[in-house]
């Protein structure tokens, strides 16, 4: 009966079950309580060992991020007059869309979850453990590169391009250039500007504090040779804002990790500086 049980977990990989780790705190609170059970995260234990001994506390990062990444979704769905198709790009095994209709189920018509992998997975996952959401979420198996991104997913059941989207590229952005955000950005461009587009990005280690700026190397360095990512790209917030404009948009709001930290904590501990942080998550209008 437990190797059944064990056989039904989602194996993930070293650095998406990194990701998982850091993230558990948030995996222990109301709905998501009981989702880690779902998933082997044995094969990413000696990697966060390895950043651990660079940077004990980097699950605090994770853990802004999330957060503040929420919250902009949150803000993003109250501010819709009508229900809002949400697409979550490389969604991994990622519980955001169980948090999102356990709080705010009336203000979304439909959840896209896109991932290369993973997808098979998590849609059994659902389907079995949370078959109340189940039917709120469509999880597809697509490489979100591909130019012709929203064309396949209106072949996809529910899918309506007329209503207003919320896309969510979170932890994405360091493996793409910055063509690839425009493009990617692009194919839910709307006239009207009608469209969010919630992301993080890397900031050049020239503007991270000096007493800091070893930790976001070495961690990514960890990860660019995991992955095999010939190279991480990074962008300042002068950049973000550069390829929302490219894609019709602009920049409604972005957040470093001195702010993050302070919004879900009150208090600053880690991030005690503007300059003391590496990641910063943006909203944009597209």
């Amino acid at each position: 009966m437990i190797d059944d049980y064990m056989e039904k977990k989602a194996k993930l990989q070293p650095t998406a079950a990194l990701v998982m780790h850091w993230a558990e705190e948030l995996c222990q609170q109301k709905p998501l309580n009981g989702y880690l059970d779902y998933l082997d995260l044995n094969e990413g234990e000696e990697l966060l060992k390895i950043c651990n001994d660079i940077c004990n506390w980097y699950h605090e990062v994770i853990l802004n991020r999330k957060s503040i990444i929420y919250n902009m979704v949150v803000s993003s769905l109250i501010s819709n007059l009508e229900p809002s198709q949400i697409v979550i790009m490389a969604a991994g095994m990622c519980p955001l869309s169980l948090k999102i209709l356990h709080e705010y189920k009336n203000k979304v018509s439909h959840i896209f979850e896109i991932d290369q992998g993973y997808m098979k997975q998590k849609r059994r996952i659902y389907r079995e453990f949370y078959p109340e959401r189940s039917n709120q979420v469509t999880c597809v198996s697509m490489d979100i590169t591909r130019p012709d991104l929203i064309n396949q997913l209106q072949y996809q059941e529910c899918f309506d391009i007329g209503k207003p989207q919320i896309i969510i590229a979170e932890g994405i952005s360091y493996y793409l250039s910055s063509n690839e955000l425009e493009k990617l950005m692009n194919n839910f461009s709307s006239s009207y500007n009608g469209n969010k587009f919630i992301m993080d990005y890397l900031l050049p280690f020239y503007q991270i504090n000096n007493e800091r700026r070893n930790i976001p190397q070495d961690i990514f360095r960890i990860i660019q040779e995991q992955c095999g990512i010939p190279e991480i790209t990074t962008h300042t917030r002068d950049d973000i804002k550069k390829v929302l404009r490219g894609a019709g948009g602009h920049l409604h709001e972005s957040f470093n990790l001195n702010e993050m930290e302070f919004k879900r904590k009150g208090r600053n501990r880690y991030f005690m500086n503007p300059d003391d942080g590496w990641i910063e998550c943006a909203l944009g209008t597209i």
